[in-house]
């Protein structure tokens, strides 16, 4: 990739990541990745983020802006997905500082589109978007971040339980 986009892409996604909670979120998971991927779905992006469908698009369109990818509008029974243009992992691994140079999307994965139980495992597993908000709001106490959480989720507060471990 030529020097002069990765240091604006870097710089771009960097940004985002500080100032963006839902590009903190996609990149923190995505960082956590084991496979790329070419495309993710606007249904999927919304899902996994707990956000309205028209709020995903809307964040397709500051990815695309970035210079992440593209998104395209769903035709002809197509959905409409965000293209990414180049490795997901990388970018989330560029975004959070721990890598300087972004890959390319390789050949092989560009046409695949996101494993919708590959996301949600890296979105749940290791708590990524949890540490990322106790790192803005270090007073935070435990019922707020629950509360916080649930409406982020769209769930029940019942259904939200944190484990604190030292």
């Amino acid at each position: 990739m030529n020097a002069k986009v990765s240091n604006t892409i870097l710089k771009n996604i960097r940004q985002l990541y500080k100032e963006n909670d839902r590009a903190t979120i996609l990149f923190d998971a995505m960082a956590s990745r084991r496979k790329d991927t070419g495309t993710t779905s606007i249904d999927h992006l919304s899902k996994s983020l707990g956000i309205s469908r028209g709020e995903a698009v809307s964040f397709a369109r500051v990815l695309e802006t970035a210079g992440c990818g593209s998104f395209l509008v769903g035709r002809r029974g197509q959905k409409s997905r965000f293209v990414w243009a180049y490795s997901p992992i990388s970018l989330g691994k560029a975004a959070l500082g721990e890598d300087d140079e972004i890959e390319d999307i390789d050949s092989t994965v560009a046409a695949v589109e996101d494993d919708e139980e590959e996301m949600d495992d890296a979105h749940t597993a290791d708590a990524a978007p949890v540490l990322s908000s106790a790192r803005k709001f270090p007073n935070i106490t435990i019922s707020e971040a629950k509360a916080a959480l649930a409406e982020s989720l769209g769930v029940p507060i019942t259904s939200v339980e944190i484990t604190v471990r030292s």
